[in-house]
Formats: structure tokens, sequence, C-alpha cells
């Protein structure tokens, strides 16, 4: 802070205070701290808290799909056991950080269901509670198995939480929000074209498995290129369906003529995949392609300012947060609910980043530093405006205006033109 604190400008208002407590502060005896308040200094660190989570929860994952793959019988192992003790440790985390925020007010945009972070977390927790419930079961160990096994993808996506940290891929993140409204516009497509097939080509099948692999999967996967042979009469095969249905492993006959052909209109049909192709594979495509591309500029253009909010936002977390990783942060939360039992919390050391306290000297360096920032900010921003061809256009019509009376029209209009691309020139 000092460092930057001695190159305010001479036009600057604080700049005779800053220089005198800078001058004081270095004239002053400095008292370095103990070898011990060092490393507690560092282990509490907010950025050797994040480090040693990302560490922690790659060995949980790891451990995680060795339960999945390899040990998982019918009487839980050891390794299976120590999964389950490690997930409690993080319910004990996400119970805690609810308590700590303060239900008043904008607190509740701090934790609960105000980040995509958090709502993976708390989906990930109750699948594998459901898992769990499940596996411990007879009858349920397979389905519990598939819980978890899914649960174990949305374990996998929170890992996305840690391309925060880094100032190219963090920013980029928000662009998977356009997926989501490109998924919907493209489930209306589907469902659409996949229902009139189905409901065209099929009578009365009352076989769900599928009903929806007519209706949904097959249409899906016509925009990767697997055309259906089922609506085109010349590619019919009797001995690829059933009549009846009654066999599980192949789809339901179409309605048929008398010579035991198809009897949809198989122009229609056609008609039909060519117009769902134009929509969904070709219009859809380049539109999520398009709003890719601008929000990708837009953040582009903005990285620095949405980089560092969100390295204030996880540090703020982490900041609060108990050193230890997990599991060894249940040895934190011991402690808290111990001292929370002898009502020791009210003389404790507030942890809030946002309540930390700065006494005298060193709240007025922080105010300089803060000060020092909004005008080297401010002085950026005018040097940019005036580097801009906007700012040198509007300066040099402001220079000529006093003339522009006594001149004409064109006149006007050919000075404006030279002054254009002189600008453009520079």
């Amino acid at each position: 802070t000092r460092k930057y604190l001695k190159k305010f400008k001479r036009g600057s208002p604080n700049h005779v205070d800053v220089d005198v407590d800078v001058s004081a502060h270095s004239k002053q005896s400095v008292e370095y701290p103990n070898c011990w308040s060092r490393l507690l200094g560092l282990y509490c660190a907010p950025q050797v808290k994040f480090y040693g989570n990302i560490v922690s929860y790659f060995a949980f994952l790891f451990l995680f799909a060795y339960v999945l793959m390899v040990d998982f019988q019918r009487t839980p192992s050891i390794a299976e056991l120590v999964l389950y003790f490690w997930l409690f440790t993080l319910v004990c985390e996400e119970i805690r950080q609810v308590r700590c925020c303060k239900y008043n007010g904008h607190c509740l945009e701090n934790y609960p269901f105000s980040k995509l972070w958090n709502i993976l977390d708390v989906i990930s927790i109750l699948l594998f509670c459901l898992g769990l419930a499940f596996r411990l079961t007879t009858k349920l160990l397979y389905p519990g198995k598939i819980i978890l096994c899914i649960d174990f993808v949305v374990f996998c996506l929170r890992l996305m939480a840690i391309f925060t940290i880094n100032r190219t891929l963090g920013p980029k993140i928000i662009i998977m929000r356009d997926l989501f409204f490109f998924m919907f516009l493209l489930s209306i497509w589907v469902v659409a074209y996949g229902v009139a097939k189905q409901g065209i080509l099929i009578e009365n099948d009352n076989r769900l498995d599928w009903i929806m692999r007519g209706a949904i999967y097959e249409p899906y996967l016509v925009i990767f290129g697997n055309f259906p042979e089922n609506i085109d009469n010349a590619k019919f095969d009797m001995n690829s369906c059933s009549m009846n249905g009654t066999d599980p492993m192949k789809p339901k006959c179409p309605v048929l003529n008398n010579k035991e052909m198809p009897a949809f209109p198989e122009w229609l049909t056609i008609v039909m995949l060519c117009v769902y192709l134009l929509f969904a594979n070709i219009l859809l495509i380049n539109l999520l392609i398009a709003i890719f591309n601008y929000t990708f500029e837009e953040v582009h253009d903005n990285t620095d300012r949405i980089w560092k909010f969100q390295r204030y936002q996880l540090i703020k977390e982490y900041y609060s947060r108990p050193a230890p990783p997990p599991p060894f942060i249940i040895l934190s939360h011991l402690y808290l609910f111990i001292r929370k039992l002898g009502r020791c919390d009210a003389s404790a050391r507030e942890t809030e980043f946002s309540k930390k306290d700065f006494r005298g000297k060193e709240e007025e360096e922080q105010l300089s530093w803060e000060a020092l920032m909004r005008d080297t900010y401010m002085i950026s921003e005018r040097q940019a405006k005036s580097q801009s061809m906007e700012g040198c256009i509007q300066d040099s019509s402001q220079k000529y205006n006093p003339a522009e009376s006594s001149l004409s029209s064109s006149q006007i209009q050919a000075i404006r033109w030279l002054n254009t691309s002189k600008c453009a020139s520079e």
C-alpha cells in the first residue's frame, strides 16, 4: 500500500496528508510478528484455504469414483464409510454457512439459492442422501447406485467453480447461461416433431420406453445426422418391428394397409422432417453460435471487472471459512459448537469479511489506497476517451465551432471531413 501511496499526483487534495502518514510510518519502529503468528496467518489466508479445499475436493471425487466402480458391496466397506463421513462434513459446512447468514434484508443474497454453485451443492447433497437411502435397502440397491452415479456428475460440475480464480476462464463461465435458453427453444421443436411423427406412424403404443424413444430420443439424434428409416416406405422391413408391440426388444410396426405396407402418408412425414431440420439443425444452431459470439464479446470487453468481482466474492467466502479442509473441517465445527454451548461467541473475534475492523493508521492507509485507485481509474478512462475516434472528432468540432459562423455549410462539412480523416490516420 505504501508503495502506491507515494505515487499520488501533486494535484490530489489528499497529497499532503498521505505523505505525512507515509513518512510517519517510515519513522516508526515496525513490530514484526513471530514465527508462530506468521505460520498461523499463512494457514488462515483465503488463498491457502482455497487451494487446500481444491485438493480435498479432488480427493473426495477420487474416493467417490473408486467406491462406485470398484468397491460397491451390499455391506458398506471401509472406503464407503469414509465417503459417507466425508459427505457429512460437507453437509456440516453448508449448515454453518446458512446459519452464519442473517436472514434480514439483502443478506439472503449472500448464501442460499442466489448462486449456481450453492444450488449445485444442495442438489448434490439431496441426491446423495436419496441414493444412500435406496442403497441401504436390499431391493433398491442397484437403483441407489444409479442415483449415486448421477450425483457424481453433479459433484464434478461443481468443479467449474475453481475456474473463477482464473482471469481468462473465470468470466467466460457466464456464457453457459445462454445454453439453457437455447435448450428450451430446441426442446419445443424436438417435442413438436417427435409427438407428431410418433402419432402418425404408430397407433396406440402403450410402452413408455418406446414412446420416449420415438417422441424425444430419435428426433434429438436427427440433429446430429442420425436420420430415421421408419418414415420411408422403401426401407420398411416387417422383421424389424413387432406387429402388436409384444416384443419388448422391437418397436411396434406402423399402421399397415391391405398390402401389408405402411399406410401413413409418406410425403407428409418427409416434409415434416425437412422442415424440422431446417429450423432445428440450421436456424437454431446458428442462433446458438450468434448468441455465444455476442455474449463472448460482451464478457470479453468487461473481463477485468467481472473477474475482480468474482475474485472478491471468492475471497469473501474463504475468509470466513474454517481453515482445515474437509474432512478435517469437522474439528472446527466441533470447536464452534462447543464454543456456542459455552456462550463464548459474544467475545469471539468477528470473522465476517465485510465486517473487518480497520483501526487507526490501517484505516487511513486503506482509504488512501482506495482514493488512489479511484484517481487512477478516472485518469485511465479520460485517456481512453480522448484517444478514441469519437473524442478526437468532438475535440476538433469544438475547436472549429467559433469559426463555423462565418463559413458556409459546404465549407463546414469539408472541414469536418478533413478532421475525421486526420483522426483516422493518427
